[in-house]
């Protein structure tokens, strides 16, 4: 590519004074332009009307060369500005990050470390304190700026060396430090034992802001917890908390420690096999995960009940989001048939299911939840579930969730299925936002008329006939809020996709959408 010639215009005096008028009357608005400014028409409309013409025909007549200067001005430009990004490139490029001042380095420096260090339940600890230490034998200028960057320094972790651990403790300054413990099975990079790095990093509780605790629940690790009960974290935003395989016991003894301790009531707790905590801060939690997976000694055999710490939701009376994954588990037992589950400020729930009984677990579960005011309901099929999930699982009755807007099925997409939308208008008269991802099947269209303002499919293999494509277009049209129906990243055939955009015209949305080669014929 050449290099681009300086071009040039010229310009009419008048055209120059009706360009600096128009740039003044700007000014003298702030700033602020309208259209009216070029020509207003409420000054001409009480004119007649070869007056009034006369009147738009000499706005016309200046606009035209103001138009044509200001794109001869842009040409100039664009053109000027090419010319300087040719000469200034190479330049840069040579200079590399050496140019780059402290403060733009040091956001470059936080950007990488948090990106490699996602304390959000992955272990990437090694990496980033790897990162840091990097860093800073760069140069002169790395290590200056490394040293004065407390943030790529706050990530605390069982795998450091204790010396390692004592540098990045002194060099993170009064930032906020994220804990990451893993002395579990999977621990064999832990460099330092569980009761070291407790006893250290507790001196600097009041800086925690993160923890992620991920044990066996042994009698030593409990013993070490317990001499920590009490301590003040004011900034504790997020707490991990995973059990490995606990009994009943342990669950509990675990869980009346983490009461002990002095935290904001705004923080967000994800707990595995753990029971909830009840004290004073604790039942103030809006937001919540809770994970669940089979709790058997080393033969197999099941130790104790994990679903009765569902039971421990209604100690949580502001709660309002609730996340429950579900792994491993082959049926809900007869705890939420004797106490069905009420959580009277619910708003939105999300379910994984993994290596579930669907025919019999989805039932259970949702019969027994009552949920007044939910808004927001999400539901995950992750791989390896058995039995087959029908949306009528999770509508026990008519109307079971009377103010619910919004549903999202995440769907097992090597699994063929079909969704029968007229569940949802038969039985949740409030929704009005349909989401299904990863779906592959069929869609059957439905009789009657809907409320939902929006339908989504996205990343979904769709097997319509025709038939089905067009009259699901026709009763998604027949709804009187019915705003768009969007298909991204899905596969459909190219005749269904037609037929759909000529009854639903701009009510259909297409994105990174695919046709598939050819039309399917669902009987």
């Amino acid at each position: 590519m050449g290099v681009p010639v300086d071009a040039s215009a010229h310009f009419e005096l008048s055209v120059i004074d009706s360009l600096v008028g128009l740039l003044s009357e700007i000014k003298l608005k702030n700033g602020d332009m309208s259209a009216d400014l070029l020509h207003n028409n409420s000054e001409f409309e009480m004119l007649e009307e070869n007056a009034r013409m006369s009147a738009k025909y000499q706005s016309l007549r200046r606009l035209k060369p103001l138009r044509d200067a200001l794109r001869a001005l842009l040409d100039i430009a664009e053109t000027k500005i090419k010319r300087l990004e040719h000469d200034c490139t190479p330049f840069f490029h040579h200079m590399g990050i050496k140019s780059l001042p402290d403060d733009i380095l040091r956001y470059v420096f936080e950007a990488a470390y948090d990106s490699i260090h996602k304390t959000e339940g992955q272990d990437e600890s090694q990496s980033s304190s790897g990162f840091s230490f990097t860093l800073s034998s760069v140069s002169r200028q790395f290590r200056h700026v490394a040293l004065s960057t407390p943030r790529i320094w706050s990530h605390l972790n069982t795998a450091m060396s204790p010396d390692q651990l004592a540098l990045h403790m002194s060099r993170s300054k009064n930032v906020s430090l994220d804990i990451l413990i893993d002395d579990g099975n999977g621990a064999s990079g832990a460099l330092m034992s569980f009761d070291f790095f407790m006893e250290t990093t507790t001196k600097e509780s009041q800086r925690w802001q993160t923890v992620l605790l991920d044990i066996d629940g042994t009698v030593d690790q409990l013993s070490t917890l317990c001499r920590y009960r009490n301590i003040q974290i004011p900034r504790l935003a997020y707490l991990a908390f995973s059990l490995d395989r606990p009994d009943e016991q342990t669950s509990k003894d675990m869980c009346s420690v983490l009461e002990s301790w002095d935290v904001a009531h705004s923080i967000h707790p994800s707990l595995a096999n753990c029971f909830i905590p009840k004290s004073a801060p604790c039942i103030q939690l809006s937001s919540l995960e809770v994970i669940l997976s089979p709790i058997t000694d080393e033969d197999g055999v099941e130790k104790w009940d994990c679903f009765e710490i569902l039971l421990d939701l209604v100690a949580l009376p502001l709660l309002e989001s609730l996340s429950l994954r579900f792994s491993d588990a082959t049926d809900i037992v007869d705890v939420l048939e004797t106490a069905p589950l009420t959580l009277r400020k619910l708003m939105t729930l999300s379910i994984v299911l993994e290596t579930c009984n669907l025919d019999i677990f989805v039932p259970s579960l949702f019969r027994n939840l009552q949920l007044p005011v939910l808004s927001n309901l999400t539901v995950t099929l992750a791989p390896n579930n058995s039995g087959e999930f029908t949306l009528d699982s999770l509508l026990p009755d008519v109307n079971p969730y009377p103010s619910i807007e919004s549903i999202s099925l995440v769907m097992e997409p090597s699994v063929f299925g079909v969704v029968r939308l007229g569940i949802f208008r038969s039985r949740l008269p409030s929704l009005k936002h349909i989401c299904i991802y990863r779906f592959f099947g069929s869609v059957l269209p439905f009789y009657g008329v809907h409320p939902w303002q929006r339908v989504r499919f996205q990343d979904c293999t769709l097997r319509l006939d025709d038939a089905d494509a067009r009259d699901l277009a026709d009763v998604l049209m027949r709804g009187p809020t019915f705003q768009i129906l969007e298909l991204v990243g899905c596969t459909v055939s190219p005749r269904c996709l037609k037929s759909m955009r000529s009854r639903m015209g701009s009510k259909l949305t297409l994105l990174d959408t695919r046709t598939a080669t050819h039309n399917y014929d669902v009987g």
